[in-house]
């Protein structure tokens, strides 16, 4: 995978201990739901993957606001392989760009809050031939998700009011984003959609 952004105070272990204390939401019951098969030296494993749905998580600590966004990259692409033309390559890159544009992702009230650090991974690597990646079985479906992570520093964090997910507007393809949060020691979750698509932070 390429990593693309700013490297800068990676919050890996930040991630691994939300999910740790804090078990996502299940996403079962969701409509767009589907499996995939694939086999490993005759071992089938199976893997859920959802279309349409993505996970916001989001720290506040003293001045420090964190906030990791993961979805299937057809949420944002409206396809799951590489680029195979300019394009697919264009819509690669716009995403990008839309991500690396915090106000395409998120919007804050109050707070004054800036950013510190951005990463994101990019699942393809995208070469000026738009090489597909070789599968084991030309059958098996890909499914592949891009991160996001975000890092702020905010002079006056007990102003920060609200958090607007931008997403549904940037990415037409989001239709709910489980959103989990840790704020000053307390945590809990909620879900977002079209219609409702505010954080409320004090």
């Amino acid at each position: 995978m390429k990593r693309i952004g700013y490297n800068l105070m990676p919050f890996t272990l930040f991630i691994s201990s939300l999910m740790m204390v804090m078990p996502l939401c299940s996403l079962a019951e969701q409509e767009h739901d589907h499996q995939t098969k694939t086999e490993h030296k005759h071992n089938r494993q199976y893997e859920a993957h959802v279309h349409g749905a993505g996970i916001l998580n989001w720290v506040m600590e003293g001045q420090s606001l964190q906030i990791s966004l993961k979805s299937p990259v057809i949420n944002m692409l409206g396809f799951e392989h590489a680029p195979d033309d300019d394009t697919e390559g264009q819509q690669l890159t716009l995403m990008i760009e839309n991500l690396n544009t915090t106000i395409k992702v998120f919007e804050l009230t109050g707070g004054d809050c800036q950013l510190v650090s951005l990463s994101i991974i990019n699942p393809f690597e995208k070469t000026p031939q738009y090489e597909k990646i070789e599968r084991v079985n030309a059958d098996e479906e890909m499914h592949t998700e891009v991160t996001a992570e975000y890092q702020l520093l905010c002079q006056q964090p007990s102003q920060l009011k609200t958090i607007d997910i931008n997403l549904f507007d940037t990415f037409s393809g989001f239709e709910l984003i489980n959103s989990q949060w840790i704020v000053d020691g307390k945590q809990g979750g909620s879900r977002l959609n079209y219609n409702n698509h505010t954080l409320k932070v004090h």
